[in-house]
């Protein structure tokens, strides 16, 4: 979901996302949700992402910190992923890259 709003006439946009990924080699389950904003014209990115990974037998959760870059509908992110158990416990990456396509639904917030 994205919010365009006419507060900041810089062209500033905020975004949640949410996805789930399937390791099959590793038979690990994920879940993300997260937020970015971008401000400016050049399209550049700042957020945060919340991370569960489970193996079925253990879980841990992280926090990434992710830099990106917005270019028509497309998001390139990339970050780095901090869990609160091993990462030899349930193997994931932390070192990360993805791209992802915008669905926009644009609102306009209206201040009084």
């Amino acid at each position: 979901m994205l919010f365009r709003s006419g507060l900041f006439k810089s062209g500033q946009t905020n975004a949640i996302h949410a996805g789930m990924n399937y390791n099959f080699s590793h038979d690990i389950l994920g879940y993300d949700i997260g937020y970015w904003t971008k401000s400016g014209r050049l399209g550049l990115t700042y957020g945060i992402n919340f991370n569960y990974r489970t193996n079925f037998s253990l879980s841990s959760i992280g926090l990434s910190p992710v830099i990106g870059f917005n270019f028509f509908q497309f998001h390139l992110e990339t970050g780095y992923s901090f869990y609160n158990r091993s990462v030899q416990s349930i193997p994931a990456n932390q070192l990360f890259v993805g791209v992802r396509y915008t669905l926009m639904r644009d609102r306009k917030l209206k201040v009084n």
